[in-house]
């Protein structure tokens, strides 16, 4: 199975906290993970950077990030809507928090 995860909220919040869980989760079963952080969400890319493997990718908006002031985080793709929507395509699944 392939799931989408789009994360807007940031830190502090349980919708944070969930989608994490969810994709560590996911990938633990053999499943793979796409996420896509925008809003708040941005300000998570480098925790989430951290599930990049060969089952998991991860891109964060960069109109978001730009507004946000943030650079982003070197192993994330810095990407559009355009990336959401290939991500939702491919997907079997799809969780939004935020």
């Amino acid at each position: 199975m392939r799931l989408a995860i789009l994360l807007t909220a940031s830190y502090g919040t349980e919708d944070r906290h969930s989608a994490l869980q969810i994709a560590r989760a996911a990938l633990a079963q053999g499943h793979s993970v796409s996420v896509f952080l925008m809003d708040d969400g941005v300000f998570n890319a480098a925790e989430v950077a951290d599930l990049i493997g060969e089952r998991c990718e991860v891109a964060l908006c960069s109109h978001n990030a730009d507004q946000r002031g943030l650079s982003g985080d070197e192993r994330v793709l810095l990407g559009s809507q355009h990336d959401w929507a290939r991500m939702v395509s491919a997907a079997d699944r799809v969780i939004a928090f935020g």
